[in-house]
């Protein structure tokens, strides 16, 4: 089926006669075979977006039908490299290589029948991660042929299936799917237990939850991607997809080198070797920026239905709402608030709700979380994407261009910020950690909304005038905020901290506290309760207690004994 171009607009290509296409088809536009999707049909005339650049394309060449929509290949390979927003290769995987051979342990044999979504073999890609071959959700049946274990390539057919009908179903090592179809599922269960980030303001303040979805919201400048780098480079997922949706070449390069350099705390691998990265630059087709979100969520969903744990990362989703802004205006299509289109809303709650914590087809636990970052003009969180976002995600962390230019990191703005994971995930934490961890929580936050109350009133009249008890909580609110909340991304201790010494220190503060107002009450000056050596070492006790020796949190919890010991028995003499 050929059609022939009529107009050019950028991205967006008209063709007649199209009346033959279908919504969604993939095609191949011009002499050199370009590749782009039809998505309007008015009579024989059909509108086609390009995922690649239309520069040299001209009237009356060709517009060639596939048959198909824009799918996905999913199969061994994907992990440690580069592919643009349609899956094209930027890196030298092996998926894309025909002569490539994997050794493949099969699980069944002819004669047994074969349920959707079940696993019928694996590839050891590496130790304790394997890649398994499954039958994808539409194929169950009978096994008619099957191989045995052995060396394949990865367009060999392992399995033939015959179904209720005597329809043949053949499975291989590479399965397609379409990209804008969320996988199906068997059941979907309620999330009960945090991704454990190693970020301390993440993990004890606002918990991502396993199967949650999460947005980072802020200005440019403030630290969103490299939080969110953070994020993907020490949490304790399986294997992590990172969509680079309309962010800068050189800032997509820069975290590709840092997760080749750093090994993964959870195997003896690179952070590479987990993690899966969809590219689409600033500078690359606006067309298949927005087809990048869908490709990188089809490709956490696989290894979901594995039961991976699987984080998904897209940076960001403004740039994705802008993408589809771009391709609207061009559409000439009504625009709804801010020039953006009025089925925005739509597809960002489509791929926000392709997360979850599942039961998949096969009958394993899998789980899906997200987390987008958004970048609103100005940092104005009344813009739609953000609005929209806000009433979909279940955590929304805020990121404060003051923090930022005071080099406060992470920026992010704690009496804005909230998780609605917190009282789900109180008995994991409360069983995991203590009894009242989350009582522990918030009365730090409760802490943290005193002492801005505080310095507002210490700007106008001076700390001075206030309450021994208040400027007690004054300097606690600070080793709080500069000792627990502030977090050094180039330490090698504080970049990456265990959820028990998070524990610990925090436990550290509020004990330094209850000893301070203990002294207090037996009437020791306030200068004497802040001591400027004890409150250091407690700011600085992320850097000088390594993760592996938590012991010393109890030596300095012993100094502290010692310390209020001595100043209260002067006074009470």
């Amino acid at each position: 089926m050929l059609g022939k171009i009529t107009s050019i607009n950028g991205p967006v290509i008209e063709g007649s006669p199209m009346d033959s296409f279908k919504i969604g088809d993939l095609v191949l536009i011009g002499p050199d075979e370009r590749l782009g999707e039809v998505i309007a049909l008015n009579g024989d005339t059909g509108t086609v977006q390009a995922y690649e650049e239309t520069d040299g394309l001209s009237l009356n060449q060709n517009i060639k039908n596939l048959g198909h929509g824009l799918s996905v290949d999913l199969g061994p390979g994907l992990l440690g490299h580069v592919f643009d927003g349609v899956q094209n290769s930027l890196s030298d995987s092996p998926l894309n290589h025909k002569e490539k051979k994997w050794f493949v342990e099969m699980f069944i044999k002819t004669g047994d029948y074969v349920n959707k979504g079940q696993k019928i073999g694996k590839i050891s890609e590496m130790d304790g991660l394997d890649h398994f071959i499954m039958a994808s959700p539409n194929q169950e049946g009978l096994v008619v042929s099957c191989e045995s274990s052995g060396t394949f390539t990865s367009q060999a057919i392992l399995a033939v299936l015959k179904d209720a009908k005597d329809l043949e179903h053949s499975i291989g090592l590479i399965q397609k799917w379409p990209i804008r179809k969320s996988r199906p599922i068997a059941k979907r269960y309620p999330v009960s237990k945090p991704i454990l980030t190693g970020q301390r303001i993440l993990d004890v303040f606002f918990p991502l939850a396993l199967g949650g979805t999460c947005a980072l919201v802020g200005g440019f400048g403030v630290g969103k991607s490299f939080f969110v780098e953070e994020i993907a480079k020490w949490s304790d997922v399986d294997i992590v997809v990172y969509i680079a949706c309309g962010i800068r070449g050189n800032e997509v390069n820069q975290i590709y080198e840092g997760f080749r350099k750093i090994q993964n705390p959870h195997s003896k691998y690179s952070l590479l070797e987990r993690t899966v990265f969809i590219v689409n630059t600033s500078d690359m087709p606006v067309a298949a920026r927005e087809a990048s979100m869908y490709t990188g969520i089809s490709i956490g969903e696989f290894y979901r239905d594995m039961g991976y744990k699987v984080a998904v990362i897209a940076d960001s989703t403004s740039r994705f709402a802008e993408a589809l802004r771009e391709l609207s205006g061009r559409l000439e299509e009504m625009p709804a608030e801010e020039g953006f289109p009025a089925y925005l809303p739509s597809r960002l709650s489509k791929f926000y709700e392709r997360g979850g914590n599942v039961k998949t087809l096969g009958g394993w636990n899998g789980h899906l979380s997200i987390i987008g970052t958004l970048s609103p003009p100005g940092g104005d969180l009344s813009e739609p994407v953000t609005e929209i976002t806000r009433g979909l995600v279940q955590n929304f962390l805020v990121f404060d261009q003051s923090k930022a230019l005071n080099r406060s990191f992470p920026a992010i703005d704690w009496s804005s910020s909230y998780s609605e994971y917190v009282s789900i995930l109180k008995p994991w934490y409360n069983e995991y950690l203590s009894y009242d961890f989350m009582g522990l929580r918030q009365e730090t936050l409760s802490i943290l909304n005193e002492t801005i109350k505080l310095q507002e009133m210490v700007q106008l009249v001076g700390k001075d005038v206030l309450p021994d008890e208040k400027r007690l909580l004054l300097e606690i609110g600070e080793v709080i905020e500069k000792g627990f909340l502030q977090q050094d991304a180039m330490d090698k201790d504080d970049a990456n901290v265990p959820i028990h010494k998070q524990h610990l220190m925090l436990e550290l503060i509020h004990y330094l506290h209850d000893k301070g107002q203990e002294a207090l009450s037996h009437n020791v000056p306030v200068s004497l309760v802040v001591n400027s050596d004890i409150y250091e070492n407690v700011r600085k006790m992320k850097y000088n207690i390594s993760n592996d020796d938590l012991q010393k949190v109890g030596v300095l919890m012993q100094e502290i004994d010692e310390y209020y010991e001595e100043i209260t028995k002067k006074y009470m003499e």
